[in-house]
């Protein structure tokens, strides 16, 4: 065998490739670097001799004037490192060339990007335009020698050269030394694994370092120890078992010439105990724990007795605890040297647990045999691998009308069970492709050519070997027909609920009408109380007015008879002037009384009947409506206080804020104090910071109401007085106020004994929307 390198070797020449490579790629980048700087300061370079050239020359060749020219010619090549310069006017004419031959043609420019620094060319020839204020007069070639860039280049290529020489020669060096460190131990490991190769197991390594070199030499040691105890032991064993080294079994046994068992080996023969004890020196046959039929056993003797190989020779044995155990047997005859029969030598297994399955499948095919044919459901099975039908329950004969051996060993597509040839395709594509199919609908054919409606519903089973294909079929033609009645029903509700729909947006519009007629005539009403309230509250101030009014007067003519008499005393003018006092008083009196009550009426009056959208002040305007409603609540026992702070402005609309708290007072006499001698009303409002919101609460300490009356105290007509002065409809109206005209929610929370409270959430701003509305 050829060798190759060591193992020292091959670390050395793999480290100095990476090197030299890592090494390699670094010099080719750093020269990428520098030439691209190199050409970067060449184009810089270019640019800023192109730039003063054209200064230079421009105003003389403007003005044609060519003798400054050439000495800026000589000055250039002196200083700017140019090899030649050719000018041309604007005609195209040569006008002065300098550093170049005459009869020999100019050299072609080369483009800016291609500046070569390789070597190949000492000198880079360009033309530009010379312009004088963005005006051209010629064009200007000249060529700048590239000999300095051409040598810093090679000058730095060198150094880098040097460079990585110097530092792969070290490299390799500092390498060397490392790999023969390294591997000083593995020289003595390979030597005692060629001991140990040729047989010598008793050569140890004696490295006692506590790297790995050193757990691996202890592991060697180890290693050698463990193979040579396990080669004694392999000696011994090996006569016994080589002719079982090619079965595959759980354990083994042995019988002698005679047929007697004398031994067996083996862990999983261990839960044979019994069957064991009673093999020992018998023959099979002899045992009475082995269960198997006479005939079965007869066979399986004869073939023993004639010194012939067996397989699987399968039986049934029970132990001591009545426990049943399948066993299966292979054993092959053992001749000795001179080919005289020595015995048996076989394997054992416990097959009980494929017994178990076998068992197991078997009454489950028997249990979906029987299932199979009893169900109410047209079943077939379909086998996968020829497509022909395998079976039909007695359901599916009497669905289609073919008998159950009409039916086997056929195709659907012979049996034209299909109306629709790509509905059977479909059908066949999603068993071919998913194994299952949920709810399929097709038209499928009686045998008398009757067409059904169906589903088809099934899915993929194993039995042994072969796959197949179970499916019901439900008949849901009468299904269809009956959603189709259902549908044209449908359509004909669809059309009787517009109708319907139609005529009930003209009665709610009716209704609407309605409501609004009786929401005004309640303003109406309410405002009538008030009128008759304030005109009994007028009449006693006015009363009393003109009485004093009557006695002034009669007062005033008897002084004038007396004056005119001339009989007038000091008096009798004191007696006329208290009296006129008295009574101008009383009657300013009773008139501011009249004046007040008056504007406040009139106001109200004019909020409610105009539902204008004006700014005020809510504690003014509450009370004012409290002044409307003195007179009516002075002759009842019940009182209404204010709670109102204020300042609190709103731009809203007072006509129907004060038919809501009219409506809260009246339900309060109403329904809250009915029967009771006393009751106290509360008017509370806040400002809600932040919310743009205003909270109103009003409340009394009435009869209050049950749960049930609560979920319907807002709904139209509903009342606990019908026909007793109660309409049903200020609570209505009350919620419609507030909800569409002023913009706010409503809330009201009562518990029986203990009273109502209604809370209201009010914008200071009713909204568009509401003041839209209310006009």
């Amino acid at each position: 065998m050829r060798r190759g390198l060591s193992l020292r070797w091959k670390l050395i020449l793999g480290s100095v490739i990476v090197e030299v490579t890592m090494l390699a790629l670094l010099v080719v980048n750093s020269v990428r670097l520098i030439e691209t700087s190199l050409v970067e300061q060449a184009e810089l370079r270019l640019k800023e001799v192109s730039v003063l050239l054209n200064a230079a020359v421009g105003p003389s060749l403007a003005a044609q004037d060519y003798g400054p020219i050439l000495d800026v010619f000589s000055t250039s090549q002196r200083e700017q490192g140019i090899a030649y310069l050719a000018l041309w006017d604007n005609r195209g004419r040569l006008v002065a060339l300098d550093g170049w031959p005459v009869a020999q043609p100019l050299p072609t420019p080369t483009p800016t990007k291609n500046i070569d620094i390789s070597g190949n060319s000492l000198r880079f020839d360009t033309r530009i335009p010379i312009t004088v204020a963005g005006q051209p007069y010629g064009a200007l070639q000249f060529g700048v020698s590239t000999r300095f860039l051409v040598e810093a280049r090679s000058k730095l290529m060198q150094q880098s050269l040097t460079i990585a020489a110097i530092e792969v020669s070290l490299s390799v060096i500092l390498l060397i030394l490392l790999g023969i460190w390294l591997t000083r131990h593995l020289k003595k490991l390979e030597a005692a694994s060629k001991a140990v190769s040729a047989g010598d197991y008793s050569v140890r390594l004696d490295v006692d370092s506590s790297d790995e070199i050193g757990s691996l030499a202890q592991a060697f040691n180890a290693m050698a120890a463990e193979i040579a105890s396990r080669l004694r032991a392999l000696r011994d064993s090996e006569v016994r078992y080589r002719n079982l080294s090619d079965l595959t079994s759980d354990w083994y046994w042995e019988q002698d010439e005679n047929l007697r068992f004398t031994h067996f080996a083996g862990s999983n023969f261990r839960e044979f105990p019994d069957l064991a004890k009673t093999l020992i020196g018998k023959q099979r046959w002899e045992s009475d724990l082995i269960v198997i039929s006479p005939q079965a056993m007869a066979a399986h003797r004869a073939t023993v007795e004639a010194h012939l190989p067996f397989r699987d020779f399968e039986y049934k044995t029970i132990s001591a605890n009545s426990s049943a155990k399948y066993l299966s047997i292979s054993g092959n005859p053992v001749f000795d040297e001179s080919g005289i029969f020595t015995g048996y030598r076989g394997t054992g297994s416990d097959i009980t647990v494929r017994k178990e399955a076998e068992a197991a499948m078997l009454e489950s095919e028997q249990k979906f045999a029987s299932l199979f044919q009893i169900s109410p459901l047209p079943l077939a099975l379909t086998d996968l691998s020829t497509g022909l039908l395998s079976d039909v329950n007695e359901s599916w004969s009497k669905l289609f009308g073919y008998s159950h051996d009409e039916a086997i060993s056929r195709s659907l597509e012979f049996l034209h069970l299909f109306k629709y040839e790509n509905e059977r395709r479909a059908f066949e594509n999603l068993i071919a492709r998913y194994g299952r199919c949920d709810l399929v609908e097709a038209h499928l054919a009686r045998r008398d050519g009757t067409i059904i409606n169906s589903e088809l519903a099934g899915r993929m089973l194993e039995i042994g070997q072969r796959r197949f294909f179970v499916w019901c079929v439900r008949d849901v033609t009468h299904q269809r027909r009956v959603e189709a009645q259902i549908r044209d029903l449908n359509t004909q509700l669809e059309k009787r609920v517009a109708e319907r729909t139609h005529k009930l947006q003209q009665t709610l519009e009716t209704l609407s009408r309605a409501q609004n007629e009786l929401i005004s005539s309640e303003k109406l009403a309410a405002l009538g109380r008030v009128v008759a309230a304030v005109a009994h509250e007028l009449n006693t101030p006015i009363g009393n007015s003109v009485m004093v009014a009557t006695t002034l007067d009669e007062k005033a003519r008897e002084f004038a008879a007396q004056v005119e008499g001339g009989s007038i005393r000091r008096s009798q003018i004191n007696e006329y002037i208290t009296a006129s006092c008295a009574g101008t008083d009383m009657l300013m009196r009773n008139l501011q009384q009249a004046h007040n009550l008056i504007h406040s009426f009139k106001q109200v009056a004019v909020d409610q009947t105009s539902d204008r959208r004006r700014e005020f002040e809510l504690k003014t305007m509450m009370g004012e409506i409290l002044a409307t409603l003195a007179p009516t609540l002075r002759k009842t026992p019940y009182h209404l206080s204010l709670n109102i702070a204020d300042g609190l402005v709103m731009s809203s609309y007072p006509g129907p804020l004060g038919q809501v708290v009219t409506n809260f007072v009246n339900n309060s006499l109403l329904h809250g104090f009915d029967g009771l001698s006393e009751g106290e009303m509360h008017l509370f409002a806040q400002d809600k910071p932040d919310s743009g919101f205003i909270e109103l609460r009003f409340s009394d300490n009435g009869h209050g109401m049950d749960a049930e009356h609560l979920k319907h105290i807002f709904d139209p007509f509903f009342t606990t007085r019908l026909g007793q002065g109660g309409s049903g409809l200020g609570l209505n109206i009350v919620y419609n106020l507030v909800t569409r005209i002023l913009g706010g929610s409503i809330d009201v929370s009562s518990t029986q004994g203990t009273g109502t409270t209604f809370t209201l959430y009010l914008p200071k701003v009713a909204p568009e929307q509401a003041a839209d509305q209310s006009e």
